[in-house]
């Protein structure tokens, strides 16, 4: 086969027929002409193309001429390996690395070469245009490898050789069978089908599959729903949250989290127990091993973090559809002293509801959008935020679970806080920490870190005022917590 090409102006009629005579000789022995490894200088064969793109690179970039054994597209390697090993392991250990060099030979200095490329991280592309550099760099007559294809080579002659060995040995080369086990570790759905997979009822008074009959549960009586209002006993004994009364359900929170059911409690109760909080028995737990897994079912947190999302998006901006805020919702707090001041206004010829916290005015909302609009993230990260708002209607639209993930996490914080409340910017608070204005970070990390201590060893100390809440307020919220304890 003629390559005296390889080495021609890509611009004359040699290289053209060399390049189709290469296409040709390719296609022959692949059989393919999709999935062809690219000879060009920046692909180095180690990307696949089709011939179309294969072309194209082939002249933009030139070929690269140190692959004289087209072992990649059908070329036999059992001519050439032997002498050319032979050559490069004299080359390597005797050839100094240019005319006069004494400290390195081409083979120490390429082992150097190869080590920084992989301390470092060097991509094949990168590693091939610095040899190509060092070889620019270096006086005439060095021979320094001009690509990754070429060191490669050069380096096959340490003898570094390999034999390849199926993962398998019972395959159907040898004609056995075997039997193929797996194990089922958890799975992951949304809440609907986790009650179809673990037989726990997820609807109802006692829809929670760790509180069980003490599930604490109200009927709406205007939304007609089952609302869940315990949800606070989850957080830190001293959180904050547990403490306001208004901003939930008008009481102090002073329960403690239950501990989940083990596999072999459920199994007991679905078969010899009381199966209220169970529909049946799962089909998993005829696995030998099911029952004794500490975490057999979990839920899907994208799944859950875009019903949350949209339900957010759709309150904010009164999107209609999405907004939960009516009159029903209006009524259902006043049944259970919440928000009172929020009930509706009936007039003679219209109901009007209060503007909440949560409501925002039109041009708001368009400042909301406009952000929304004029985002800019990098590539990959999210889609594309300009195209899934309208500015017409202040709306979002089309948002997919990744979406959402990112506008909960990073983009829906920086997009409202320009019309929050302003007690209700927490960076006040935060800016407040600030002694030494040329290290702010330091200041805000330093007081927070000191106010949680002072929080948390205020459990501990008697006669000890809990940074921030009054001391008649701690003692309530103390001597309730020890009573329910």
């Amino acid at each position: 086969m003629d390559k005296s090409w390889m080495h021609s102006d890509r611009r004359s009629k040699a290289y053209e027929f060399g390049v189709e005579a290469f296409f040709n000789f390719a296609v022959e022995n692949l059989l393919t002409t999709t999935h062809i490894r690219c000879p060009c200088v920046k692909c180095v064969n180690l990307k696949l193309f089709g011939v179309g793109i294969i072309r194209d690179h082939l002249y933009f970039n030139g070929v690269d001429q140190s692959y004289k054994n087209w072992t990649f597209h059908g070329e036999p390697w059992e001519a050439t390996t032997n002498a050319s090993r032979n050559v490069e392991e004299d080359d390597g250990h005797n050839q100094a690395m240019y005319p006069g060099c004494r400290n390195y030979t081409k083979l120490s200095a390429l082992v150097k070469l190869y080590n920084l490329k992989a301390k470092h991280g060097m991509s094949d592309v990168c590693f091939t245009e610095l040899l190509i550099l060092q070889g620019d760099l270096l006086p005439e007559g060095n021979t320094i490898p001009t690509s990754m294809y070429e060191a490669k080579k050069t380096l096959c002659a340490l003898g570094l050789s390999y034999e390849k060995m199926h993962a398998c040995p019972n395959d159907a080369h040898s004609g056995e069978y075997f039997t193929l086990r797996a194990a089922l570790m958890w799975t992951i759905n949304d809440f609907p089908a986790y009650g179809n997979l673990s037989g726990c009822v997820v609807k109802g008074y006692k829809a929670c599959p760790i509180c069980g009959d003490d599930t604490p549960s109200h009927r709406l009586k205007n939304g007609h729903k089952i609302c869940y209002i315990g949800h606070r006993k989850w957080l830190p004994i001293n959180h904050p949250y547990r403490r306001q009364r208004a901003t939930f359900n008008g009481k102090l929170e002073y329960g403690t989290p239950p501990e989940p059911l083990t596999g072999e409690e459920v199994l007991h109760m679905v078969e010899y127990g009381d199966r209220v909080c169970w529909k049946k028995k799962s089909i998993f737990f005829n696995l030998e091993y099911w029952k004794y897994l500490p975490v057999r079912h979990a839920l899907d947190v994208m799944h859950i973090e875009k019903n949350v999302c949209d339900s957010i998006i759709g309150k904010l901006l009164e999107i209609p559809g999405k907004n939960k805020d009516g009159i029903a919702a209006r009524l259902d707090l006043l049944n259970m002293g919440v928000k009172t001041d929020l009930q509706p206004e009936y007039g003679e010829r219209r109901t009007r509801l209060p503007p909440g916290p949560w409501n925002l005015s039109r041009a708001a909302k368009r400042e909301v959008c406009n952000s929304f609009y004029g985002m800019k993230v990098p590539e990959s990260y999210s889609s594309n935020i300009k195209n899934l708002v309208s500015l017409q209607d202040s709306r979002l639209l089309g948002l997919k679970s990744h979406d959402c993930h990112t506008l909960m996490q990073q983009l829906l914080p920086v997009a409202i806080r320009s019309v929050l409340e302003k007690p209700a910017r927490y960076m006040k608070v935060l800016k407040g920490y600030v002694q030494n204005r040329t290290r702010p970070e330091g200041c805000i990390a330093e007081r927070y870190i000191a106010e949680e201590d002072v929080e948390f060893c205020t459990e501990h100390l008697s006669d000890v005022s809990t940074v921030g809440v009054p001391s008649s307020q701690k003692w309530e919220f103390q001597s309730h917590y020890q009573v329910a304890r």
